[in-house]
């Protein structure tokens, strides 16, 4: 299965404002890095955009909670 690294990349650009200035950067790694590990334990599966962003929304919940 091949992972989608560039529709990642694009999502977690589109969320990473959502996080303090300093904190963008990690929070991008952050939502990257569970769309991967999301994606290579979903089996064959196709890629569903919905649920990337709500991935990536998550993602960022738990920053704010941290």
């Amino acid at each position: 299965m091949q992972l989608d690294w560039e529709k990642y990349i694009e999502i977690a650009n589109k969320f990473q404002r959502k996080a303090r200035y300093e904190d963008r950067e990690d929070l991008r790694q952050d939502i990257i890095l569970r769309l991967a590990e999301v994606a290579s334990n979903n089996g064959h599966k196709p890629d569903n955009p919905s649920w990337m962003y709500r991935i990536a929304s998550f993602t960022v919940a738990q920053y704010w909670r941290d």
